[in-house]
């Protein structure tokens, strides 16, 4: 179970790092040119992160549970708030 939260805590970690060099190269790079670069962007899934965490929570593997956050308050219909990758 901890191994699954630290695997997910580790990739989080190295997405920001990478996006953080990303950055730093830009800011580096935009010193030495004169002309306008197309920045870089990084998108992290959330929704599938939030589910992540949930199923480790759970002692579940995430890449293998099929596991729908979801919130029937809301409205008759359910409302999916966070979905597992097993499920994209």
């Amino acid at each position: 179970m901890n191994t699954h939260k630290t695997n997910i805590t580790n990739n989080i970690f190295q997405a920001e790092h990478i996006a953080q060099q990303q950055m730093d190269n830009q800011t580096d790079s935009n010193k030495s040119q004169t002309t306008n670069t197309t920045p870089s962007y990084i998108a992290i899934d959330l929704k599938s992160f939030y589910a992540s965490v949930e199923c480790v929570e759970r002692g579940l593997d995430p890449l293998c549970t099929n596991l729908v956050v979801a919130d029937r308050s809301r409205t008759d219909k359910t409302i999916c708030l966070a979905v597992s990758p097993s499920l994209k």
